[in-house]
Protein backbone atom coordinates (compact mmCIF):
# COMPACT_ATOMS: atom_id res chain seq x y z
CA UNK A 1 0.00 0.00 0.00
CA UNK A 2 1.44 3.72 -1.10
CA UNK A 3 2.39 5.91 2.24
CA UNK A 4 0.23 8.57 3.14
CA UNK A 5 -0.67 11.33 5.48
CA UNK A 6 -2.51 9.46 8.93
CA UNK A 7 -5.81 9.71 8.08
CA UNK A 8 -5.60 10.55 4.64
CA UNK A 9 -8.93 11.52 2.71
CA UNK A 10 -9.73 9.03 -0.19
CA UNK A 11 -12.57 7.76 -2.50
CA UNK A 12 -12.94 3.79 -3.60
CA UNK A 13 -14.11 2.87 -6.95
CA UNK A 14 -17.12 1.10 -6.23
CA UNK A 15 -18.17 -2.02 -8.03
CA UNK A 16 -20.35 -4.05 -5.37
CA UNK A 17 -18.00 -7.05 -5.31
CA UNK A 18 -15.86 -8.85 -3.40
CA UNK A 19 -12.81 -7.27 -3.64
CA UNK A 20 -14.47 -3.65 -3.49
CA UNK A 21 -15.99 -4.86 -0.40
CA UNK A 22 -12.45 -6.17 1.02
CA UNK A 23 -10.85 -2.89 -0.23
CA UNK A 24 -13.29 -1.28 1.94
CA UNK A 25 -12.21 -3.28 5.00
CA UNK A 26 -8.67 -2.95 4.35
CA UNK A 27 -8.70 0.67 4.39
CA UNK A 28 -11.14 1.20 6.92
CA UNK A 29 -8.60 -0.98 8.83
CA UNK A 30 -5.47 1.21 8.07
CA UNK A 31 -5.07 4.56 10.09
CA UNK A 32 -3.44 6.04 7.11
CA UNK A 33 -6.70 6.31 5.15
CA UNK A 34 -10.02 8.21 5.83
CA UNK A 35 -12.62 6.55 3.50
CA UNK A 36 -15.13 9.63 2.98
CA UNK A 37 -17.29 7.80 -0.17
CA UNK A 38 -17.93 5.28 -2.98
CA UNK A 39 -18.23 6.15 -6.81
CA UNK A 40 -19.74 3.77 -9.38
CA UNK A 41 -20.40 4.52 -12.88
CA UNK A 42 -23.36 3.39 -14.25
CA UNK A 43 -25.07 2.98 -18.00
CA UNK A 44 -27.41 6.51 -17.94
CA UNK A 45 -29.64 4.14 -20.20
CA UNK A 46 -30.56 1.30 -18.17
CA UNK A 47 -29.08 2.38 -14.98
CA UNK A 48 -26.90 -0.85 -14.56
CA UNK A 49 -23.24 -1.07 -13.42
CA UNK A 50 -21.06 -1.26 -16.69
CA UNK A 51 -18.77 -4.06 -15.27
CA UNK A 52 -21.88 -6.55 -14.48
CA UNK A 53 -25.23 -5.02 -14.87
CA UNK A 54 -26.22 -4.87 -11.36
CA UNK A 55 -28.80 -2.23 -11.26
CA UNK A 56 -28.20 0.80 -9.18
CA UNK A 57 -30.80 0.45 -6.48
CA UNK A 58 -28.50 -2.37 -5.60
CA UNK A 59 -25.52 -0.43 -5.02
CA UNK A 60 -27.24 2.03 -3.12
CA UNK A 61 -28.30 -0.12 -0.52
CA UNK A 62 -24.63 -1.27 -0.40
CA UNK A 63 -23.97 2.32 0.10
CA UNK A 64 -26.27 2.29 2.79
CA UNK A 65 -25.05 -1.33 4.74
CA UNK A 66 -21.62 0.44 4.67
CA UNK A 67 -22.32 3.84 5.95
CA UNK A 68 -21.07 5.88 2.77
CA UNK A 69 -21.82 8.56 0.67
CA UNK A 70 -22.53 6.95 -3.24
CA UNK A 71 -21.44 9.34 -6.34
CA UNK A 72 -22.73 8.09 -9.49
CA UNK A 73 -21.04 9.21 -12.48
CA UNK A 74 -23.38 8.44 -15.94
CA UNK A 75 -22.27 7.43 -18.85
CA UNK A 76 -23.63 6.97 -22.24
CA UNK A 77 -22.72 3.34 -23.01
CA UNK A 78 -22.59 3.34 -27.12
CA UNK A 79 -20.17 6.45 -26.84
CA UNK A 80 -16.57 6.28 -27.49
CA UNK A 81 -14.27 4.89 -24.65
CA UNK A 82 -12.41 8.86 -25.01
CA UNK A 83 -16.05 9.79 -24.22
CA UNK A 84 -16.39 7.22 -21.38
CA UNK A 85 -13.21 8.35 -19.81
CA UNK A 86 -14.42 12.02 -19.67
CA UNK A 87 -17.16 11.37 -18.13
CA UNK A 88 -15.39 9.51 -15.38
CA UNK A 89 -12.93 12.01 -15.18
CA UNK A 90 -15.19 14.93 -14.92
CA UNK A 91 -17.24 12.92 -12.12
CA UNK A 92 -14.08 12.01 -10.17
CA UNK A 93 -13.04 15.76 -10.72
CA UNK A 94 -16.59 16.81 -9.45
CA UNK A 95 -16.55 14.14 -6.16
CA UNK A 96 -12.87 14.91 -5.45
CA UNK A 97 -12.67 18.45 -4.89
CA UNK A 98 -11.57 20.21 -1.48
CA UNK A 99 -8.29 18.84 -1.33
CA UNK A 100 -8.96 14.60 -2.14
CA UNK A 101 -6.44 13.77 -3.76
CA UNK A 102 -6.73 9.52 -3.63
CA UNK A 103 -8.79 6.99 -5.20
CA UNK A 104 -8.58 3.31 -4.49
CA UNK A 105 -9.20 0.63 -6.75
CA UNK A 106 -9.28 -3.07 -5.86
CA UNK A 107 -7.37 -5.10 -8.02
CA UNK A 108 -5.15 -7.69 -6.88
CA UNK A 109 -2.62 -8.10 -9.32
CA UNK A 110 -0.30 -5.65 -11.54
CA UNK A 111 -1.34 -5.29 -15.23
CA UNK A 112 -3.34 -3.70 -17.62
CA UNK A 113 -6.74 -2.61 -15.86
CA UNK A 114 -4.07 -1.31 -12.87
CA UNK A 115 -1.80 0.93 -15.23
CA UNK A 116 -4.83 1.79 -17.01
CA UNK A 117 -6.92 3.54 -13.43
CA UNK A 118 -3.92 4.84 -12.82
CA UNK A 119 -2.99 7.10 -15.89
CA UNK A 120 -7.04 7.94 -15.89
CA UNK A 121 -6.97 9.37 -12.30
CA UNK A 122 -3.25 10.98 -12.77
CA UNK A 123 -4.04 12.69 -16.07
CA UNK A 124 -7.11 15.23 -13.89
CA UNK A 125 -4.31 15.47 -10.97
CA UNK A 126 -5.22 12.48 -8.83
CA UNK A 127 -3.45 9.44 -7.62
CA UNK A 128 -4.39 5.96 -7.81
CA UNK A 129 -3.93 3.65 -4.42
CA UNK A 130 -4.54 -0.45 -4.40
CA UNK A 131 -4.93 -1.73 -1.52
CA UNK A 132 -5.16 -4.99 -2.43
CA UNK A 133 -2.08 -5.19 -4.42
CA UNK A 134 0.11 -7.91 -4.72
CA UNK A 135 -2.57 -10.94 -2.77
CA UNK A 136 -2.70 -13.95 -3.94
CA UNK A 137 -5.54 -14.66 -5.43
CA UNK A 138 -6.26 -18.35 -4.01
CA UNK A 139 -5.30 -16.94 -0.52
CA UNK A 140 -7.23 -13.87 -0.77
CA UNK A 141 -10.26 -15.73 -1.79
CA UNK A 142 -9.78 -18.52 1.46
CA UNK A 143 -9.57 -15.50 3.76
CA UNK A 144 -12.12 -13.23 2.69
CA UNK A 145 -14.56 -16.37 2.93
CA UNK A 146 -13.35 -17.39 6.37
CA UNK A 147 -14.06 -14.06 7.22
CA UNK A 148 -17.50 -14.69 6.95
CA UNK A 149 -18.24 -12.32 3.60
CA UNK A 150 -21.31 -13.49 1.84
CA UNK A 151 -21.84 -12.67 -1.96
CA UNK A 152 -23.64 -14.28 -5.35
CA UNK A 153 -21.87 -13.90 -8.78
CA UNK A 154 -23.82 -11.75 -10.90
CA UNK A 155 -22.12 -12.45 -13.92
CA UNK A 156 -19.44 -14.70 -16.01
CA UNK A 157 -17.75 -14.83 -18.74
CA UNK A 158 -19.36 -17.70 -20.83
CA UNK A 159 -16.21 -18.82 -22.97
CA UNK A 160 -14.47 -19.85 -19.38
CA UNK A 161 -17.38 -20.52 -17.60
CA UNK A 162 -20.82 -21.63 -17.90
CA UNK A 163 -23.47 -19.24 -18.19
CA UNK A 164 -25.69 -21.41 -15.25
CA UNK A 165 -22.85 -20.11 -12.88
CA UNK A 166 -24.30 -17.17 -13.07
CA UNK A 167 -26.68 -16.58 -9.94
CA UNK A 168 -24.06 -19.08 -7.47
CA UNK A 169 -23.07 -18.27 -4.15
CA UNK A 170 -19.76 -17.53 -4.18
CA UNK A 171 -18.47 -19.89 -1.57
CA UNK A 172 -15.87 -22.61 -1.05
CA UNK A 173 -17.87 -24.61 -3.52
CA UNK A 174 -18.11 -22.39 -6.30
CA UNK A 175 -14.54 -21.51 -6.32
CA UNK A 176 -13.92 -25.28 -5.57
CA UNK A 177 -15.93 -26.27 -9.03
CA UNK A 178 -13.94 -23.32 -11.10
CA UNK A 179 -12.01 -24.85 -14.06
CA UNK A 180 -8.34 -25.63 -14.00
CA UNK A 181 -6.86 -22.10 -15.52
CA UNK A 182 -9.73 -19.58 -14.26
CA UNK A 183 -8.37 -17.36 -11.50
CA UNK A 184 -10.46 -18.22 -8.11
CA UNK A 185 -11.04 -14.83 -7.62
CA UNK A 186 -12.17 -14.00 -11.35
CA UNK A 187 -8.97 -11.81 -11.87
CA UNK A 188 -9.17 -12.02 -15.58
CA UNK A 189 -12.82 -10.76 -16.01
CA UNK A 190 -14.15 -14.56 -15.89
CA UNK A 191 -16.53 -13.59 -13.17
CA UNK A 192 -17.99 -10.75 -11.16
CA UNK A 193 -20.01 -10.72 -7.97
CA UNK A 194 -22.37 -8.99 -5.45
CA UNK A 195 -21.37 -8.39 -2.09
CA UNK A 196 -24.57 -8.83 0.72
CA UNK A 197 -22.36 -8.66 3.16
CA UNK A 198 -18.94 -7.96 4.67
CA UNK A 199 -17.26 -7.34 7.70
CA UNK A 200 -17.75 -3.68 9.29
CA UNK A 201 -21.49 -3.87 7.35
CA UNK A 202 -23.99 -2.54 9.82
CA UNK A 203 -26.57 -5.42 7.91
CA UNK A 204 -26.70 -7.28 5.15
CA UNK A 205 -29.03 -7.27 1.33
CA UNK A 206 -30.45 -11.10 1.47
CA UNK A 207 -30.87 -11.62 -2.65
CA UNK A 208 -31.61 -13.63 -4.87
CA UNK A 209 -30.87 -14.76 -8.75
CA UNK A 210 -33.51 -13.57 -10.77
CA UNK A 211 -33.52 -14.44 -14.74
CA UNK A 212 -30.65 -15.16 -16.66
CA UNK A 213 -29.55 -14.10 -19.75
CA UNK A 214 -26.66 -14.68 -22.41
CA UNK A 215 -25.46 -12.10 -24.33
CA UNK A 216 -22.48 -11.34 -26.32
CA UNK A 217 -20.40 -13.80 -24.97
CA UNK A 218 -21.71 -13.24 -21.15
CA UNK A 219 -24.17 -14.69 -18.70
CA UNK A 220 -25.71 -12.68 -16.50
CA UNK A 221 -28.16 -12.69 -13.65
CA UNK A 222 -30.53 -10.47 -12.42
CA UNK A 223 -29.70 -10.16 -8.99
CA UNK A 224 -32.58 -8.67 -6.39
CA UNK A 225 -32.95 -8.29 -2.74
CA UNK A 226 -35.05 -10.89 -1.19
CA UNK A 227 -37.68 -10.06 1.33
CA UNK A 228 -36.11 -13.74 3.68
CA UNK A 229 -33.19 -14.83 3.89
CA UNK A 230 -32.43 -17.29 1.41
CA UNK A 231 -32.66 -20.62 2.61
CA UNK A 232 -29.24 -23.07 1.87
CA UNK A 233 -31.43 -25.21 -0.57
CA UNK A 234 -32.50 -22.24 -2.68
CA UNK A 235 -28.96 -21.40 -3.03
CA UNK A 236 -27.83 -22.21 -6.98
CA UNK A 237 -25.46 -24.17 -7.37
CA UNK A 238 -23.96 -25.10 -10.94
CA UNK A 239 -26.14 -26.74 -13.23
CA UNK A 240 -28.85 -26.67 -10.62
CA UNK A 241 -31.11 -25.19 -8.79
CA UNK A 242 -33.18 -22.02 -9.74
CA UNK A 243 -31.67 -21.79 -13.00
CA UNK A 244 -34.54 -22.89 -15.13
CA UNK A 245 -33.22 -24.08 -18.24
CA UNK A 246 -30.34 -25.96 -15.76
CA UNK A 247 -33.02 -27.70 -14.11
CA UNK A 248 -35.94 -28.85 -16.20
CA UNK A 249 -34.78 -30.84 -19.13
CA UNK A 250 -38.27 -29.78 -21.43
CA UNK A 251 -36.69 -26.28 -20.91
CA UNK A 252 -33.11 -27.19 -22.31
CA UNK A 253 -34.73 -28.83 -25.19
CA UNK A 254 -36.75 -25.86 -25.97
CA UNK A 255 -33.44 -22.82 -25.87
CA UNK A 256 -31.76 -25.63 -27.57
CA UNK A 257 -34.33 -26.09 -30.19
CA UNK A 258 -34.69 -22.18 -30.17
CA UNK A 259 -31.37 -21.76 -30.98
CA UNK A 260 -30.84 -24.22 -34.04
CA UNK A 261 -34.22 -22.01 -35.32
CA UNK A 262 -34.05 -18.76 -34.90
CA UNK A 263 -35.12 -17.56 -38.38
CA UNK A 264 -38.00 -20.16 -38.51
CA UNK A 265 -41.33 -18.98 -36.81
CA UNK A 266 -41.62 -19.93 -33.35
CA UNK A 267 -44.81 -19.67 -31.33
CA UNK A 268 -46.60 -21.82 -28.38
CA UNK A 269 -47.59 -23.71 -31.29
CA UNK A 270 -44.08 -24.38 -32.82
CA UNK A 271 -42.45 -24.93 -29.40
CA UNK A 272 -44.95 -26.88 -27.56
CA UNK A 273 -44.37 -30.16 -28.93
CA UNK A 274 -40.57 -29.66 -28.49
CA UNK A 275 -41.70 -29.57 -24.27
CA UNK A 276 -44.03 -32.53 -25.09
CA UNK A 277 -47.29 -29.90 -23.68
CA UNK A 278 -50.25 -28.66 -24.78
CA UNK A 279 -49.65 -25.46 -26.18
CA UNK A 280 -51.67 -23.90 -23.37
CA UNK A 281 -50.09 -25.65 -21.16
CA UNK A 282 -46.43 -25.06 -22.35
CA UNK A 283 -47.40 -21.18 -22.17
CA UNK A 284 -48.42 -21.55 -18.21
CA UNK A 285 -45.29 -23.52 -17.10
CA UNK A 286 -42.69 -21.26 -19.25
CA UNK A 287 -43.82 -18.29 -17.32
CA UNK A 288 -44.25 -20.11 -14.31
CA UNK A 289 -40.80 -21.77 -14.58
CA UNK A 290 -38.78 -18.46 -16.21
CA UNK A 291 -40.81 -15.87 -14.76
CA UNK A 292 -41.74 -14.19 -18.01
CA UNK A 293 -43.71 -15.37 -20.97
CA UNK A 294 -42.50 -17.09 -23.65
CA UNK A 295 -42.85 -14.59 -26.62
CA UNK A 296 -40.74 -12.05 -23.88
CA UNK A 297 -37.89 -14.45 -23.90
CA UNK A 298 -37.73 -15.48 -27.36
CA UNK A 299 -37.58 -11.86 -28.55
CA UNK A 300 -34.54 -11.54 -25.62
CA UNK A 301 -32.76 -14.72 -27.11
CA UNK A 302 -32.76 -13.14 -30.81
CA UNK A 303 -31.55 -9.83 -29.58
CA UNK A 304 -28.54 -11.60 -27.74
CA UNK A 305 -28.14 -13.77 -31.13
CA UNK A 306 -28.26 -10.10 -32.77
CA UNK A 307 -25.69 -8.14 -30.93
CA UNK A 308 -23.34 -11.09 -31.21
CA UNK A 309 -23.64 -10.89 -35.07
CA UNK A 310 -23.65 -7.05 -35.23
CA UNK A 311 -20.60 -7.35 -33.33
CA UNK A 312 -18.57 -9.81 -35.09
CA UNK A 313 -19.62 -9.36 -38.58
CA UNK A 314 -19.96 -6.48 -41.48
CA UNK A 315 -23.81 -8.02 -42.57
CA UNK A 316 -26.30 -5.04 -42.98
CA UNK A 317 -28.65 -4.72 -40.01
CA UNK A 318 -31.39 -5.70 -42.10
CA UNK A 319 -29.92 -9.00 -42.99
CA UNK A 320 -28.94 -9.50 -39.24
CA UNK A 321 -32.70 -8.74 -38.31
CA UNK A 322 -33.57 -11.40 -40.83
CA UNK A 323 -31.27 -14.11 -39.64
CA UNK A 324 -32.29 -13.78 -36.10
CA UNK A 325 -35.72 -14.43 -37.20
CA UNK A 326 -37.55 -10.80 -37.20
CA UNK A 327 -39.57 -10.08 -40.19
CA UNK A 328 -39.72 -6.22 -39.75
CA UNK A 329 -36.35 -4.50 -39.48
CA UNK A 330 -38.17 -1.65 -37.89
CA UNK A 331 -39.41 -3.56 -35.48
CA UNK A 332 -35.91 -4.78 -34.93
CA UNK A 333 -34.55 -1.62 -34.71
CA UNK A 334 -37.42 -0.43 -31.74
CA UNK A 335 -36.62 -3.74 -29.97
CA UNK A 336 -32.92 -3.61 -30.32
CA UNK A 337 -32.47 0.22 -29.10
CA UNK A 338 -34.89 -0.54 -25.91
CA UNK A 339 -32.68 -3.59 -24.71
CA UNK A 340 -29.47 -1.99 -25.47
CA UNK A 341 -29.74 1.71 -24.77
CA UNK A 342 -28.73 2.64 -28.69
CA UNK A 343 -29.37 1.45 -32.37
CA UNK A 344 -27.63 -1.70 -33.94
CA UNK A 345 -25.44 0.90 -35.75
CA UNK A 346 -24.20 2.59 -32.39
CA UNK A 347 -24.11 -0.80 -30.90
CA UNK A 348 -21.67 -1.78 -33.82
CA UNK A 349 -19.48 0.76 -33.75
CA UNK A 350 -19.12 0.83 -30.10
CA UNK A 351 -18.16 -2.62 -29.91
CA UNK A 352 -15.45 -1.95 -32.74
CA UNK A 353 -14.15 0.79 -30.21
CA UNK A 354 -13.76 -1.34 -27.64
CA UNK A 355 -12.21 -4.17 -29.21
CA UNK A 356 -9.87 -1.72 -31.11
CA UNK A 357 -8.40 -0.34 -27.30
Amino acid sequence: MSSAPHDQPVWLWWSGGKDSAWALHTLRNDPEWEVRGLVTHVNRHNGRVAMHGVHRHMIERQAAAVGLPLHVIEFDWAASRNDHDAAIEEGLLRWCRGGRKFVAFSELLPGRAMRRRSALVGRIGLHAVFPLLGRDPADHAAEILEAGLKARVCSVESDRLPACHAGCRFDEDFVGSLPRGVDPCGEDGEFHTFVEWAPGWSSRIPTDAGARIECYGFGFAEIVESSRAPRKEEDRRPGTGNDPFGYYARLRRVREHVDQHLDEPLDLHALAPVAAMSAGGFGRFFRKATGQSFHDWLNERRLERAAVLIGDHNEPIGRVAETVGFGSERTFRRLFQGRFGCTPSRFRSQARDTEAG
